[in-house]
Formats: structure tokens, sequence, C-alpha cells
């Protein structure tokens, strides 16, 4: 069955097309987990410093400094994972929020959908206001 731009494609067509190719979006990115994270910044070429500090501190036997300089890395890396996790969340929260919509002609009406929804070989042309039309229409 094939859509015309007067009547677009059926819920039917649309449905079953949508079943076969799935959903036109971006394959959401697995969050690292907190072990990752934290090796990552340990990776750090200052941090790397550091911890080689803390070791030639303790081979000479300042204990007292090593701790400090080791107490120094743990909160920089408690630090830094906690900002990129809140700054994950935030993208996330943000992309949640910005789901763009999509006019589409299915059975002859306009319809809106969330962008997501359209098929992947939809055609678009862009609309007003963070929405784009699908299926034949201007």
């Amino acid at each position: 069955m094939s859509a015309g731009a007067a009547t677009g494609l059926t819920a039917a067509e649309a449905a079953r097309r949508l079943a076969d190719t799935g959903p036109d979006e971006v394959a959401a990115r697995k969050s690292p987990r907190l072990h990752t994270r934290v090796l990552a910044q340990l990776r750090d070429p200052p941090i790397m410093v550091l911890l080689g500090a803390v070791v030639l501190t303790l081979a000479i036997g300042d204990h007292p400094d090593a701790i400090v300089v080791a107490l120094v890395v743990v909160v920089n890396t408690t630090v830094g994972v906690a900002q990129e996790v809140r700054a994950d969340n935030a993208v996330a929260a943000l992309s949640a929020l910005s789901a763009p919509h999509a006019r589409v002609r299915r059975d002859g009406a306009v319809r809106d959908l969330l962008a997501a929804r359209l098929l992947r070989t939809a055609f678009r042309a862009p609309g007003p206001a963070g929405t784009a039309g699908a299926s034949g229409l201007p």
C-alpha cells in the first residue's frame, strides 16, 4: 500500500511499518557504571601525578603528607564522579523535555505524533515551533 500526498498512510499501514522497522529514534546511551567513572577520574593526568606523590611520600616515610595528598585525591574523585552523574541526569531530563512533535497525515486526517514514533522512511519537511511535517504534509 502506498502513501498518497492527500491521504497519507493508513493507521494500520503505519503501525505495520513501525513494527517492522522500529521507531525513528537514536538508541539511548547506557550510563557508565560507578567503578568505570571512578577509574576514569583516577586516570586523569593531574590525579596520576598526585598518586605518584602519595607513593613517593610513603616511600620516604612521610606518612602525614601521604595521607593528606591521598585525601585530596579521594575528595577530587568523589566530586568529579558526582558532577558527572548530575550532568548525565540533566542531559537526560533535557532530552525528555525536548521531545519534538511532528504533524502527520493518517487516513486523510492530520495528527500530531512524537517525532520518535515516525517511520524511518517518512517524508519530513520543516514545520513551525519544533514541529516537522511528515507523510506528505508541507
